[in-house]
């Protein structure tokens, strides 16, 4: 049966298995790796995605309790290696309630072109100005609490960075905006990688019109029914199989 704090907590945890079947629809998966989760209504502890399944086949049964210090306080799955960078990134911002670390194959490979992300289409402008903060002391499992402090302070008050060969690490004050987010940070860094897989040089926004473009776009109240559509997208798909890394859609960007 349910513990008292799993009922309680009932909407986030079906948010987080909602969040890892989306990012799993968008091809942000990387087989049994890459976690969402969502800070719990018992202080110091977060629910997280299980280990060693992948984000697509998730159930609410499938997340465990975890406290800041890395100890399962419920269920029966195993514990990802990188804990830390959720109960880091928990530990130094009160005003974040879910954290998304992906292996996203876009993410990865931008990341490791040390670019400034480019104001070139929507999605980018939903992050910058400023640019995406880097995480570079390390491109090794984020498995360590130092490791997870040093990460938390490079996002410092941004919402999220790119890892070092090793993807992205996205918080937000719910599920949604997480996972949002990060699906437009993994779309920002394809759509760059495309423009400069042609060769050619490409028109880049003026800063002031990429700030008049942050400000209308990067807007909360604009997620909730985008939020409602993935969800419905997300409950009507046919089952799938997950396919390798970078090769479930198109380069070109799909809007």
């Amino acid at each position: 049966m349910p513990s008292e704090i799993a009922k309680a907590d009932s909407a986030l945890r079906a948010q987080v298995v909602d969040g890892c079947r989306i990012l799993a629809s968008e091809d942000m998966s990387d087989y049994i790796w890459g976690h969402v989760s969502v800070r719990a209504s018992r202080e110091g502890a977060f629910w997280l995605k299980g280990a060693q399944m992948g984000l697509e086949e998730v159930t609410i049964d499938d997340l465990i309790l975890v406290d800041l210090d890395g100890n399962v306080l419920e269920g029966s799955r195993e514990r990802h290696l990188e804990w830390p960078i959720h109960a880091e990134a928990y530990r130094a911002r009160p005003d974040v309630r879910s954290v998304v670390h992906s292996h996203a194959f876009a993410s990865v490979a931008f990341g490791a072109t040390g670019l400034p992300l480019a104001s070139l289409g929507h999605e980018a402008v939903r992050w910058i100005p400023p640019d995406v903060p880097r995480f570079t002391e390390t491109s090794d499992l984020i498995d360590s609490p130092a490791l997870g402090r040093s990460m938390a302070e490079v996002i410092g008050s941004a919402g999220g960075a790119l890892l070092l060969h090793h993807g992205m690490v996205v918080v937000g004050p719910d599920v949604p905006t997480a996972c949002i987010q990060a699906i437009f940070l993994e779309q920002a860094c394809r759509l760059q990688l495309t423009m400069l897989s042609l060769g050619v040089p490409f028109i880049e926004a003026t800063a002031e019109d990429a700030i008049i473009r942050h400000e209308k776009l990067a807007r909360p109240s604009m997620y909730p029914k985008l939020w409602e559509y993935l969800v419905r997208r997300e409950s009507n798909a046919e089952p799938r199989e997950q396919t390798p890394r970078g090769q479930g859609r198109p380069l070109a960007l799909r809007r």
